[in-house]
């Protein structure tokens, strides 16, 4: 039986990339001036975050 791969969401990749990075979510949180929670909802595919944000993360 043939295993389905789901999409990467952005969440995935955003965690991901950090881990890649060896960065923590606190670190990144602070980078933009959100809390750890709010940016824990943005790896969790919670909350979505701006695009600026995204860019600022890059």
């Amino acid at each position: 039986m043939k295993k389905i791969q789901r999409a990467m969401t952005l969440g995935d990749k955003l965690k991901k990339a950090r881990i890649g990075k060896n960065l923590t979510q606190e670190y990144l949180a602070e980078v933009l001036n959100v809390s750890q929670k709010t940016y824990s909802n943005f790896e969790n595919d919670k909350s979505k975050t701006a695009f600026a944000q995204v860019e600022d993360i890059a």
